[in-house]
Formats: structure tokens, C-alpha cells, sequence
């Protein structure tokens, strides 16, 4: 549970970061562009801030090709000794079920009918 929060909470942080890295590179792209920049880069940009755009580019796609696992919601307190996971009744076994309900319902029947029918004819005789 505790490693599963931990992994959320870098998930978090690691998106705070790219979330910060794209605004940066957007602000750095904005005060690149002008209105005769050129569509193939930023020519009129000094050097320095074309390798800031470059180096922001490179480590928002790092960031944005890692693999870490991002749990969807936080498990469910459960009962201590429980699974957590939840197992689905697949239908054939529902079926099966109410199968043997009902032919143990209808054999006990024919049963206890059977021996009401010995004893009465006990008495009788």
C-alpha cells in the first residue's frame, strides 16, 4: 500500500514537472517568435535560448516517455486478511448454481413425497 502511494506521489511530481517544463518552453518559444520569425525555427533567437528551447525539448520528451505505473484511484480500505480484488461470478457458475438449487429442490421433493407415501400406506395396512 505504501509502495503504491509512493509511486502515485512521484506520478504527481513528475507531472507537476512536465506540466512546468511545457509552460516554459511556451513562454521561451513566445519571446522567440516575432513577426518575421521563420516557420523552420528561430533564426532571429540568440543561441543561448535556442539550446534552452532544445534542452526543454528533449527533457519534456524524457519525461513524457517513461513508463512509471499511475495507479487510476486508491485502493479501497478492506477488511484486514481480505483481498482487494474483486472476483466476478462467471456466468456458467450462476448458472450451475441455479441448477443445483433447483434439481435439489425438486429431488428432496420427490424424496419427502416418496416416504409421506410409504408411511401413509403403513397405516393403512
Amino acid at each position: 500500500m505504501a509502495e503504491l502511494h509512493g509511486a502515485a506521489q512521484k506520478a504527481r511530481e513528475l507531472e507537476a514537472e512536465v506540466l512546468a517544463l511545457r509552460q516554459e518552453l511556451a513562454a521561451l518559444k513566445q519571446r522567440c517568435e516575432g513577426p518575421a520569425a521563420a516557420p523552420t525555427g528561430a533564426p532571429n533567437c540568440p543561441a543561448e535560448i535556442r539550446q534552452e528551447l532544445e534542452r526543454l525539448a528533449i527533457a519534456v520528451e524524457g519525461l513524457q516517455r517513461k513508463n512509471l505505473p499511475v495507479p487510476a484511484e486508491e485502493p479501497k480500505a478492506a477488511l484486514p486478511g481480505a483481498e482487494a480484488d474483486n472476483h466476478v461470478i462467471s456466468p456458467l457458475a450462476v448458472f450451475l448454481g441455479v441448477l443445483g438449487i433447483v434439481l435439489g429442490t425438486w429431488l428432496g421433493s420427490r424424496y419427502v413425497r416418496k416416504q409421506e407415501r410409504s408411511r401413509r400406506s403403513r397405516l393403512r395396512f
